[in-house]
C-alpha cells in the first residue's frame, strides 16, 4: 500500500501541476475575452476568407475585419476567468495537500473533483445526445439573436458571422430559414451549386421560399452532424478524461487515509 500511496502521489502532483499551467492560461484568455475582445476576434479572424460568387450579380459580403465584437463573448469570457480560478484553486489544494499530505486540503479536493466530474459527465452526456434540451437551449438563444439582429449586407458582428457560417457550411440560419424571418431575401442562404452557376442571379433575386435554389437546413444541424460523425472519438476522450480525474480522486483517499495514519487530524 505505501508504493501505490507514493505513486499515486507523485502522479497527483504531476497532473496537478498540469492543470495550474491549464487554469491560468484559462484565467488570462477570459481576461483577454472580457476586457479586449475587439483584439481577440480580430485575431481569430483576420485569415478567413469568406467564400462567394465571382459573379456580379451575388453581389459582396463586408470583410471581417470590420467584426470588433460579438455577443456573449464577454459573457464567455467571465465564464472561462471564473472556471480557470476555480480549476486553480481545486488544483492548488491538490498539490500542496498531496506534497505535505493535508488532510484538509486532500478533503477539499476530492468533493470538488467528485461535483467536477458528476458536472462534466451530465453535460458532456447532453453535448453528445443529439437531441438533448443543451442543444435546444443554444440554438433558441443563438437563432434568436439572429432573428433581432441580422441584416442583408450589414457589418454587425451576428450579419457577417452568419453569412460567413451560410457560406462555409452551405446552410441557412442558426436554426434554418426561419430565423431569417424579418428578411425574406438572404442571398448568403443560396445553395453552393447556384452560386456557382449561370442562375447566381435567382440568389438575390428570389426568396428563402424557393428551397431549390436556397437551402433549409441550419447551420447548427449541419456542425451537429459533422460531431456526431466524431462522436465514437468524443466519447472516448471524454470517458478517459472521467477515468483520469476518478483515479486522482482514488489517489486522494489513499492520502488522506496514509496522513490520517500518520498523525490524524
Amino acid at each position: 500500500m505505501g508504493c501505490i500511496t507514493s505513486c499515486g502521489r507523485i502522479v497527483l502532483i504531476l497532473i496537478n501541476l498540469v492543470i495550474l499551467l491549464v487554469s491560468l492560461a484559462l484565467v488570462v484568455l477570459g481576461v483577454l475575452m472580457k476586457f479586449f475582445p475587439g483584439s481577440i476576434v480580430e485575431t481569430l479572424l483576420a485569415k478567413v476568407e469568406i467564400p462567394s460568387s465571382s459573379a456580379q450579380d451575388f453581389g459582396s459580403i463586408p470583410s471581417v475585419g470590420k467584426i470588433i465584437n460579438f455577443p456573449f463573448f464577454a459573457d464567455l469570457g467571465v465564464a472561462l476567468l471564473i472556471f480557470g480560478c476555480i480549476l486553480f484553486v481545486i488544483s492548488f489544494c491538490a498539490c500542496c495537500g498531496a506534497c505535505g499530505k493535508w488532510r484538509p486540503l486532500l478533503l477539499v479536493f476530492i468533493i470538488a473533483m467528485i461535483v467536477l466530474i458528476l458536472g462534466q459527465a451530465v453535460v458532456g452526456g447532453l453535448f453528445l445526445a443529439k437531441d438533448s434540451i443543451l442543444h435546444e437551449k443554444i440554438k433558441e438563444t443563438f437563432g434568436d439573436e439572429v432573428t433581432k439582429n441580422y441584416k442583408d449586407g450589414n457589418s454587425n458582428a451576428i450579419s457577417i458571422a452568419m453569412d460567413i457560417l451560410n457560406l462555409q457550411l452551405d446552410c441557412c440560419g442558426f436554426r434554418g430559414p426561419k430565423d431569417f424571418a424579418l428578411n425574406p431575401k438572404v442571398k448568403t442562404c443560396c445553395r453552393k451549386k447556384i452560386i456557382s452557376s449561370p442562375s447566381v442571379k435567382k440568389c438575390v433575386t428570389e426568396d428563402l421560399s424557393d428551397t431549390q435554389t436556397f437551402n433549409d437546413v441550419g447551420c447548427y444541424d449541419k456542425i451537429q452532424e459533422k460531431i456526431q460523425d466524431k462522436i465514437v472519438m468524443a466519447a472516448v476522450i471524454l470517458s478517459v478524461i472521467l477515468l483520469l480525474q476518478l483515479l486522482e480522486v482514488v489517489f486522494a483517499i489513499l492520502l488522506v487515509k496514509d496522513a490520517g495514519q500518520v498523525s490524524p487530524v
